[in-house]
């Protein structure tokens, strides 16, 4: 997960790390992420703004994803000022 310095983010970073603690979530480095084989695949369907990088991995390797499975983004973000 990547966390972009913006109001949003650090007004729920507190509650955001205690979720992933609880979770028993470890935090690694960004060299360590990065070796993870996944990152040697290759892209073979780039675009300007997305869609985000599992839904490309996952069409270059074959991949069936059912986006409409996905959560919707909650109110509270939407109307985040």
């Amino acid at each position: 997960m990547v966390l972009h310095a913006n109001r949003l983010n650090a007004d729920v970073i507190e509650q955001v790390l205690r979720v992933f603690e609880k979770a028993r979530y470890r935090f690694v480095t960004l060299e360590q992420a990065q070796s993870d084989p996944a990152y040697l695949t290759l892209e073979k369907y780039p675009t300007v703004y997305g869609p985000m990088w599992g839904y490309r991995w996952a069409r270059t390797l074959g991949v069936k994803v059912d986006g409409s499975r996905e959560p919707n983004v909650p109110g509270w973000i939407e109307n985040y000022n």
